[in-house]
């Protein structure tokens, strides 16, 4: 089992890679089978849906990643209630960032 700093840091490469087979590999560092995200402008009720969403993220914004401007807050080992806390930002070329902070 990764710690809780290297399942965020997998699951941030998750969203950045541009691969099908490194998203996969990283999201089973980072993400249980039955994983659910939840963003204002998605759901995911899977693992299998999140690659697919980070897929389309890539497809949709070529050359965008996503950066964490922050470490990741965590107790004994776990991530606060499932929850990640930190702070990010989305980089797209030539495009001005969007900042956020997962609480």
């Amino acid at each position: 089992m990764p710690t809780p700093t290297r399942a965020v840091e997998a699951y941030v490469g998750m969203w950045n890679a541009t691969d099908d087979r490194e998203r996969r590999a990283l999201a089973e560092e980072a993400l249980t089978e039955d994983a659910v995200l939840l963003y204002p402008t998605f759901e995911a009720h899977s693992r299998k849906d999140a690659v697919a969403q980070a897929g389309r993220f890539q497809d949709d914004t070529p050359g965008a990643r996503i950066e964490m401007l922050s470490g990741v807050e965590h107790h004994h080992g776990w991530v606060c209630r499932g929850v990640v806390h930190g702070a990010f930002r989305r980089v797209v070329s030539g495009q001005r960032s969007i900042h956020w902070r997962a609480v």
